[in-house]
């Protein structure tokens, strides 16, 4: 099986993220950076890609690379900046099926944790120093603070068997 890794992020999480995996896939995997030029070319696509606050929506270069996977197998790998929990992963997915084609063999999600991007971090930093009671704002920015360090090997080995465990359902 031909694997390509396409990842999208700002912060290197996502990046972290391919590398480790690029590591234990085998040697003909292509690992591109989505902000290039990225054709699809491989049997089972590996899109990392990572969330802002905004779990709604994902990212353009992303749902380019979803969109073009006719015929191929699909794995996502979002990187939050949160506690990973079921309802956060079902939202997510909700976002990114209806630009799954039908033609996909689409094998799951899996949520990454990763560190939170600095851009949201000072964002939430300024509502703050507006509205030091915005008990909201203090929540994200705790989780924001927990998240530093992330992804660690801990994260990055469970992402790796989630893979795992979608190439072996396809193999049966």
């Amino acid at each position: 099986m031909k694997y390509q890794i396409s990842y999208y992020g700002r912060q290197g999480c996502a990046e972290k993220t391919a590398d480790y995996i690029f590591e234990k896939l085998p040697k003909d995997t292509l690992v591109i950076d989505a902000n290039e030029d990225v054709e699809v070319c491989a049997e089972t696509i590996i899109a990392i890609f990572e969330m802002g606050s905004n779990f709604d929506t994902v990212p353009y270069k992303i749902i380019d690379i979803m969109e073009r996977t006719k015929e191929r197998e699909l794995i996502l790998l979002p990187v939050v900046p949160v506690k990973i929990n079921e309802k956060l992963k079902n939202k997510i997915e909700r976002a990114a099926l209806p630009f799954i084609p039908d033609e996909c063999d689409y094998l799951g999600i899996h949520l990454v944790y990763g560190e939170a991007d600095k851009k949201l971090v000072h964002g939430i930093e300024k509502i703050l120093e507006a509205d030091s009671d915005n008990f909201g704002a203090e929540a994200w920015l705790e989780e924001c603070d927990k998240s530093k360090g992330h992804p660690n090997m801990e994260d990055l080995e469970k992402a790796w068997l989630f893979i795992e465990k979608c190439a072996e359902e396809v193999e049966y």
